[in-house]
């Protein structure tokens, strides 16, 4: 056989996935973008900036602790996207802007983003070392604190994966009075994100933060085609578990193919 015996199943779900992404890739080059439900937390961001402007407060992002790479990674790099999209409504709008960190890849690789959607503002002069605030391991918890209420914060912008940190970095933040929007994909973490932040992106949402914000019609069409593929395997489980249930073993089969 071509394939080796045990694969195929595996070849024709990648063959099908490749399928229904050329579709909507497709469907997207002709301007027929699907439609993405509406997530507040991403539209009151624009609020969130606005509101520091009225008051004169700051606005602090927070790309989580995690780096870039890893499992974790795929949650930092929606952070990031967030962060830069917050960072230049801020410029944008002449809001205080300032941008705290545990882990200094991330870090690094943020501090040039912010400082690009600066520049294209014409206002990289704007940017100080007073913007960044790097507090590694344990202390970040206690320092947060500080930070928030020192730096007067009216809103808080923070998305990607925890250990613990939300919890002083969104607490603090909200005893302070500020305005306060989260997200992770870390199961453990999103009770906490739920209960002290305003407004959330909760487990997936944060991997459509991209598609959502940049309209992109290639990440748009490919975040349809995953949602296709996700329903697809959804149903394949409940049918194959009635068909077992019913003495049936046909799913398995074909799987084990």
């Amino acid at each position: 056989m071509i394939i080796e015996s045990g694969k195929i199943s595996a070849f024709v779900i990648t063959v099908l996935t490749i399928i229904v992404a050329y579709y909507f890739t497709y469907r997207a080059s002709q301007g027929k973008l699907p439609k993405i439900r509406r997530m507040p937390a991403l539209e009151v961001i624009d609020e969130a900036v606005l509101r520091c402007v009225e008051m004169g407060r700051t606005c602090h992002l927070n790309p989580g602790q995690a780096p870039i790479y890893g499992i974790y990674g795929p949650m930092t790099v929606a952070g990031l996207t967030v962060m830069k999209y917050t960072a230049r409504k801020c410029a944008e709008l002449d809001a205080p802007m300032i941008a705290s960190f545990e882990n200094p890849q991330t870090m690094a690789l943020a501090m040039e983003q912010i400082r690009e959607v600066y520049t294209l503002e014409g206002k990289a002069s704007v940017l100080t070392d007073e913007n960044w605030h790097f507090i590694p391991g344990q202390a970040y918890r206690l320092s947060v604190w500080g930070v928030n209420m020192r730096r007067n914060v009216g809103a808080l912008v923070g998305v990607g994966a925890y250990w613990g940190a939300n919890l002083p970095l969104f607490e603090s933040a909200k005893i302070g009075g500020a305005m306060t929007i989260g997200g992770t994909a870390r199961m453990v973490q999103i009770p906490v994100i739920a209960v002290v932040a305003d407004y959330t992106l909760i487990g997936e949402e944060l991997y459509a933060c991209q598609a959502y914000i940049e309209k992109d019609p290639l990440n748009v069409s490919h975040l349809a085609a995953e949602d296709v593929i996700k329903f697809l395997t959804i149903a394949t489980f409940l049918v194959g578990s009635l068909l077992v249930t019913a003495g049936n073993d046909i799913i398995r089969i074909l799987l084990n193919m």
